[in-house]
């Protein structure tokens, strides 16, 4: 068994394809306090580079933020791997994390460190890269199944309560919000 076989990054911020098209659920927003919310935003910020994508990302809410503020990568803790842009829409939409990922960086008082065990770390994951993402055998070291598992009990408890979903998204210059009925998200049970 490889070193690699032991390393797991849970993996948040990723939004399904369907919030391209309606925008995010309004269950997914979150007033934090000012100063928590910086901390999260620079901590999601100070991450190390782990991948790069063909492209730059771009706002699912489309605020007008361009495209390259949005980044082209992926970032990680050594334990949490997040897009680059997610720093943005903690900052610019409040959208909620994990309390899992908020305990964890509180834990380091919002303080992302370098050591060298961390570094050694990521630079496993680094150079095993292309096994890492695109070896059928390893896919559960990049654990996706804990973020859409988030997503669908936020979503299955906001609707347990009655609740109509409403995406937002900004529709045209007036910055209107789409508040279209939700559509059936695939591997939500409702």
């Amino acid at each position: 068994m490889s070193a690699l076989n032991n390393i797991s990054l849970k993996v948040i911020g990723y939004w399904p394809d369907i919030f391209e098209e309606r925008g995010i659920p309004d269950y997914l927003i979150k007033k934090y306090d000012k100063d928590i919310k910086g901390k999260i935003v620079n901590y999601l910020n100070s991450g190390v580079l782990l991948f790069s994508e063909f492209g730059h990302s771009f706002c699912r809410i489309n605020c007008g933020i361009p495209d390259n503020l949005m980044g082209s990568g992926d970032l990680t803790d050594g334990v949490w791997s997040w897009p680059e842009g997610l720093a943005h829409y903690v900052e610019a939409h409040d959208i909620l994390l994990p309390d899992d990922f908020l305990d964890s960086i509180k834990s380091k008082n919002y303080a992302f460190t370098a050591t060298e065990d961390t570094m050694g770390r990521i630079n496993l994951i680094k150079q095993n890269l292309k096994a890492f993402l695109y070896d059928n055998d390893k896919k559960d070291n990049m654990d996706m199944t804990y973020w859409n598992n988030w997503l669908n009990q936020k979503e299955s408890n906001f609707l347990a309560n009655n609740n109509k979903i409403h995406y937002i998204k900004m529709t045209n210059s007036n910055n209107k919000i789409n508040t279209k009925a939700p559509l059936n998200i695939p591997g939500i049970k409702k």
